[in-house]
């Protein structure tokens, strides 16, 4: 007689991450490292590959920290996973400087075509001796200034408008909700009528991304429709 086994059938279950503004990230040891200052998301696939970190006890410069570096995130804590070393992580912003010929070019060696363009120079300022005076002049230096951030990605600041649509503001962006892949659901907005209600905002609605704005492609009457965001209840579906 044959024998027959039965196939266990396991629900898959889908965790939340609350990447809050402000919210203050430890490491996997419970040490304080600074607060989230900015998220940075892909405008069209909706991934949060990142967020950044502004200095705190333990960083001197804001820091840029992948998703898969972060364990667990609730509005007021994000924790670290283990092995996540905070000298590993890149700053937020990074400045050099290019070398210039007489002609206040860049040199060959130093042309990058892909690197942002800056002032043409570097001013600077030599104080003679007492009673003399200042003289200023442009050295022979060109400020380069990049975000290491992903192409494409946008890093959003904190209080971000949300526009309805007819640019109508409707609130202020306080925290995104992630799968924990990564993927965006969610938005949460302080709405800016007199209610102040927080509420939940799915991705499918909004249209456009840029670091301090977020544009959704509703009315402003759908949006009021949307009842009042409650943390214990997850609006991702299981």
């Amino acid at each position: 007689m044959g024998r027959y086994w039965k196939r266990r059938t396991e629900k898959k279950v889908t965790c939340m991450l609350e990447i809050t503004e402000h919210a203050k990230v430890f490491t996997a040891h419970d040490k304080y490292l600074g607060k989230v200052d900015r998220i940075v998301i892909d405008p069209i696939t909706r991934m949060v590959s990142h967020i950044v970190v502004h200095k705190g006890i333990l960083l001197r410069e804001d820091k840029v920290i992948p998703m898969e570096n972060v364990t667990t995130a609730t509005e007021e804590r994000i924790n670290l996973k283990r092995g996540s070393h905070v000298e590993d992580f890149p700053s937020f912003i990074e400045q050099h400087y290019l070398m210039l010929d007489e002609a206040g070019d860049e040199t060959e060696a130093s042309r990058d075509p892909d690197q942002p363009q800056g002032p043409s120079s570097v001013p600077f300022v030599w104080y003679g001796p007492y009673g003399i005076g200042a003289t200023m002049f442009e050295s022979s230096m060109r400020t380069v200034t990049e975000k290491n951030i992903p192409e494409r990605a946008v890093a959003l600041e904190p209080g971000a408008m949300v526009c309805a649509l007819g640019r109508t503001k409707v609130g202020e962006l306080e925290e995104v909700i992630t799968t924990d892949s990564g993927m965006a659901t969610h938005i949460v907005v302080t709405m800016s009528d007199t209610s102040l209600d927080r509420k939940a905002i799915p991705m499918h609605w909004v249209d456009e991304i840029s670091k301090n704005e977020i544009h959704l492609g509703v009315t402003p009457w759908m949006i009021e429709a949307v009842g009042p965001y409650d943390p214990s209840l997850s609006p991702i579906a299981g």
